[in-house]
């Protein structure tokens, strides 16, 4: 039903649909939908979804509360647009090269969305395994967070100008 429940949110318009999820943590055996909120089942386009989605994807401070508030970093709970991947050549940076490359690609994507529709559906579920590549350690974990910062800092710049990359709640090591 996961799959059917997100296309029913899209309409012509809507390029990326964000849904909620069911955590099952088997490190504390509990199975739980985090950041329980009253979300409006909405779609957000224009200067709102960059408010409302792209600022609050980056952490950036802003004046307006957010309406969102549940992490909307992670891919395998989105449903994309064919077509729009296609057309922006949507694609992942190595997860060898940076670390949470998902919170890369969403940035571009909630970025050049024309709309991102949210849905409080939460049927996903997904299992949290000590030791998996997203629990696990990794020595250039430092390496790969400067990669991504840089990463994100460009797609900022270069999607929405040097004023909403300052925005970002990460700055780069001088």
């Amino acid at each position: 039903n996961f799959i059917s429940s997100l296309v029913s949110c899209m309409d012509d318009q809507t390029d990326v649909v964000i849904s909620r999820y069911i955590l099952d943590d088997r490190n504390i055996g509990k199975n739980y939908v985090p950041y329980k909120d009253n979300l409006v089942n909405r779609a957000f386009a224009d200067g709102e979804k960059i408010q409302q989605i792209v600022y609050n994807h980056i952490g950036a401070q802003t004046q307006e509360p957010y309406l969102i508030h549940f992490p909307i970093m992670p891919v395998w709970k989105n449903l994309y647009r064919r077509s729009f991947l296609e057309e922006h050549g949507l694609r992942f940076v190595s997860e060898r090269q940076v670390y949470a490359e998902d919170y890369l690609f969403n940035l571009q994507a909630y970025i050049l969305a024309r709309k991102v529709y949210v849905t409080d559906a939460a049927e996903y579920v997904h299992l949290i395994v000590k030791g998996s590549l997203s629990q696990g350690y990794r020595k250039n974990m430092l390496e790969m967070n400067i990669c991504r910062y840089q990463h994100e800092h460009e797609i900022l710049t270069n999607l929405l100008g040097p004023e909403a990359a300052v925005l970002a709640r990460h700055k780069l090591p001088s």
